[in-house]
């Protein structure tokens, strides 16, 4: 079960304060104090087991052991292992998923999906920093790769000739058209958003 959106935890938040410490008027402010709720982070939140452990606030269930699977995995590999862990009930429960859905149930307490597009938007330039990575040290191998990607030559050209370094890269619109929001939706990515979003209309 997830939380629902417009859930506000009770802080004790009595005053609210600008950027400089300032103390201010608290409506309008979107901070604890503003908000009146008798949603209160639970006195024991979690639950320490043999395997896992329970989280009571956002309803989630972690592995104790961090690391289950040999790291590191690559995408497909890792949704491989987590299929397995579903199909033996690994530690007597199914339903296992990859971080990135159970991130999403920490980000649900928040009131604004801005954060969660922000977060989408950098796992994907974190992506496109990995690839060119790879593509680095040849500028021959950026080129042909960019080009069949889709890339026009002069875009490709630009990439290959450049002497910037992979992060810089990762934000040039040839990167953003030969790595583009359908390549990682392709490739199986979970983007955080749209599974937000729909989450929020099913509650």
């Amino acid at each position: 079960m997830w939380l629902k959106m417009q859930l506000n935890l009770a802080t004790d938040q009595t005053s609210c304060y600008d950027e400089s410490g300032v103390e201010i008027a608290c409506a309008g402010s979107g901070q604890d104090a503003e908000f009146k709720t008798n949603h209160r982070i639970p006195a024991e939140r979690f639950q320490v087991m043999t395997d896992v452990v329970l989280d009571s606030l956002t309803e989630l269930t972690w592995c104790r052991n961090a690391n289950p699977a040999e790291f590191p995995l690559d995408w497909q590999a890792a949704h491989d292992f987590i299929n397995e862990m579903n199909g033996v009930r690994a530690f007597g429960r199914s339903g296992w998923r990859l971080p990135l859905r159970g991130w999403l149930g920490y980000f649900r307490l928040i009131e604004t999906p801005t954060i969660i597009r922000n977060l989408d938007s950098w796992i994907r330039r974190r992506l496109r920093c990995y690839v060119m990575k790879q593509w680095i040290k040849n500028s021959h191998t950026r080129y042909q790769r960019l080009r069949s990607l889709g890339v026009s030559a002069q875009g490709a050209g630009g990439i290959a000739a450049s002497r910037k370094g992979p992060w810089a890269l990762s934000n040039a619109k040839p990167l953003k058209v030969a790595l583009s929001n359908r390549f990682f939706v392709e490739k199986g990515l979970f983007f955080l958003l749209d599974h937000y979003e729909l989450s929020v209309t099913t509650t």
